[in-house]
């Protein structure tokens, strides 16, 4: 029993079958450790009732990082979610490297022909909110809290995290002010399409 209790545990992560280059995978990024973490339960949610309309040739990845240790899941049709990664410790989802390696392991465990992203948290695009922060994305109130001291991701860092990546055929953010010829400018060589707000999004999301 011992035997066979060892030989069972390995640390991979469960690939798709056969490990098939698939057409399309999308990516979803959920920085909720914040004041959003049940807005973002519930887009969670919303994306739940709408796995059906996920085809075959496509997978879906999340990464939920809300008032708990963050989560990658794979959302399957039929409305099903499953747990893929769960995180030992807490993490802080605005840190670069955290954001770097989160994306790059779903990246090489699920590889595509075409890659999108979807980036939702607090944001302040292009406008200056610190003196020492300027455009950024994201909040990680770092404690679980759920308030919306703590840290943030400048633009320019988000850049060099999504350049480690293959070429996204779009970005969509579900988060305040990202739709600015500043923000295009900065990212207009990581994705081919951006797709946000120009001004505030409500707490429930974006359409």
């Amino acid at each position: 029993f011992g035997l066979l209790l060892i030989s069972g545990c390995h640390d991979t992560l469960p690939l798709p079958k056969d490990n098939v280059l698939s057409h399309r995978t999308v990516l979803v990024y959920l920085a909720g450790e914040n004041s959003l973490s049940y807005d973002l339960k519930s887009d969670l949610n919303e994306m739940i009732e709408g796995s059906n309309a996920i085809p075959d040739s496509c997978n879906v990845l999340v990464y939920y990082d809300g008032l708990r240790r963050p989560v990658i899941y794979r959302l399957l049709p039929n409305r099903r979610l499953v747990e893929w990664y769960a995180y030992g410790k807490d993490q802080d989802s605005c840190d670069s490297l955290v954001m770097q390696l989160a994306l790059k392991k779903m990246v090489q465990a699920f590889p595509s022909s075409h890659y999108g992203l979807i980036m939702a948290s607090h944001a302040s695009g292009w406008i200056p909110q610190k003196k020492s922060l300027r455009r950024s994305f994201g909040i990680d109130d770092t404690s679980n809290a759920g308030t919306n001291a703590g840290t943030e991701m400048e633009l320019s860092t988000l850049r060099g995290v999504l350049e480690t990546l293959p070429h996204l055929d779009y970005i969509f953010f579900d988060a305040c002010f990202m739709q600015s010829v500043e923000t295009a400018y900065e990212l207009k060589d990581v994705a081919d399409w951006i797709v946000a707000s120009p001004a505030e999004i409500p707490g429930p999301g974006a359409p």
